[in-house]
């Protein structure tokens, strides 16, 4: 599944709320009947996210990171 939309329509926002990496101010939200607050650890067993923006850490080398 994808996201399509221009910048700053909410993208983003949307799928970090859906994985409880950030934190919503209002309302709630489910995936799969799972409360995405309070049952984030189930869900996280489940989903994957690639960010847009990866960053590693400076100091390791790629076997590193791949380790």
């Amino acid at each position: 599944m994808g996201f399509v939309g221009p910048n700053g329509a909410g993208k983003s926002t949307t799928l970090r709320i859906l994985l409880n990496f950030i934190f919503p101010n209002s309302g709630n939200a489910t995936i799969y009947g799972k409360d995405v607050v309070k049952e984030s650890h189930e869900i996280k067993k489940f989903t994957g996210y690639v960010p847009s923006d990866v960053r590693f850490y400076g100091n390791m080398t790629v076997k590193e990171l791949l380790r």
